[in-house]
């Protein structure tokens, strides 16, 4: 899995080595663990390598300074995670207050009192219980 950081790790690294010909167009962080970075081939004819080294690393230097501002940006991820957890956490709480009403109800019948008295019933008589 790639965070920005080591994303632009590995791209300066491959700059470094020559290995990239690619240039960074834009950057965009979105909320969460994504991120997208869209790529744009260079002419490679009619660059040399030291052009296009400075192309590549003006590109990473400008995606690197928003990685900047992105602890805010998950901050924010942060605050909506936060308020969904809770939102799940309710529905859970509601769903489960449902269940136990449902227990409860089931529990309160004739079938399940008569039930009951059936497995005390097998247990004196050492009947075998399959529960």
């Amino acid at each position: 899995m790639f965070t920005p950081q080591s994303f632009w790790k590995i791209l300066n690294s491959l700059i470094n080595l020559e290995l990239f010909d690619l240039e960074i167009e834009q950057f965009y962080p979105t909320t969460g663990c994504e991120f997208y970075v869209s790529l744009k081939a260079l002419n490679i004819r009619e660059l040399s390598l030291s052009e296009r080294q400075v192309i590549q690393r003006k590109s990473l230097e400008k995606c690197l300074a928003l990685v900047q501002y992105l602890p805010e940006a998950r901050q924010t991820s942060e605050k909506n995670s936060l308020t969904l957890a809770i939102e799940r956490i309710e529905q859970l709480e509601k769903a489960l207050a449902y269940s136990q009403e449902r227990i409860r109800a089931m529990e309160s019948s004739k079938f399940w009192k008569i039930r009951q008295q059936w497995i005390l019933l097998k247990k004196i008589l050492k009947l075998p219980t399959h529960e």
